[in-house]
């Protein structure tokens, strides 16, 4: 009898330090807030492209280097999918970082 609580026990203190870890990761991996970037000029990145003045970016995270990494959504509609160009990569969350241009 003794075992059984034993086990028992330890299976719930097991889910309970369980959930707590995923429930603390989950709070930092998807904070309840998110900081938008709005550009007040056109921007111009390393490679030539520029973002126009009053593009919303929403902020992905601060880097220990000093920079931060922002992200622009785009939607794009189906009858306009045939004007981009695709291919597969062999990583999971890839980024493609651009630098702006100072």
């Amino acid at each position: 009898m003794t075992r059984i609580l034993i086990s028992i026990t330890s299976f719930i203190f097991g889910v309970l330090v369980t959930s707590a870890c995923a429930f603390l990761l989950w709070q930092q991996t998807y904070p309840s807030q998110s900081h938008v970037w709005i550009t007040d000029r056109d921007i111009k990145l390393d490679n030539g492209m520029a973002i126009p003045r009053d593009v919303e970016l929403v902020q992905e995270r601060w880097m220990p280097e000093g920079f931060v990494t922002l992200k622009l959504y785009v939607n794009v509609d189906g009858d306009a999918l045939e004007m981009f160009k695709q291919r597969t990569e062999p990583y999971r969350n890839l980024a493609i970082p651009y630098w702006v241009e100072q």
